[in-house]
């Protein structure tokens, strides 16, 4: 059983080939009962996934309302500098980042984690009065 990148829910029969291979022999959508134990199963695999991680911005439920529009105008000399980092990421996030990507009209993700680290570092740049 498992979820498609649009949100369906599949229940899957393969055959085992080897530990590396698998051939697909089957796919239906899910019924009632399959996606209730599904939903139990992701609770849980979710509920130890955010053991000790307690990030209130990342909660798709409650998005974060935003009372005045920011006009954001980074003031550079010159060419910006690019740094290669890697950071890595529960399952959930990299899901809830495709979402958003999707719902911003993104073709891909991966942008997406330095733009809204640029948004909060600048919105607590503001909030702690750094603008000089």
């Amino acid at each position: 059983m498992g979820r498609t990148f649009g949100g369906r829910r599949l229940f899957l029969v393969f055959q085992h080939i080897s530990d590396e291979v698998a051939t697909p022999i089957h796919a239906r959508d899910m019924k009632a009962n399959e996606r209730r134990l599904y939903e139990e199963y992701e609770n849980r695999k979710r509920a130890k996934d955010t053991e000790g991680y307690e990030l209130g911005d990342s909660d798709l439920d409650k998005p974060e309302v935003i009372k005045e529009p920011m006009n954001v105008v980074p003031r550079y000399a010159g060419k910006l500098k690019m740094f290669k980092t890697s950071v890595s990421l529960p399952g959930f996030i990299i899901d809830d980042l495709r979402r958003l990507a999707r719902i911003r009209g993104m073709t891909s993700y991966q942008a997406l984690p330095r733009e809204l680290l640029s948004e909060k570092v600048y919105e607590e740049k503001r909030r702690l009065d750094l603008f000089g």
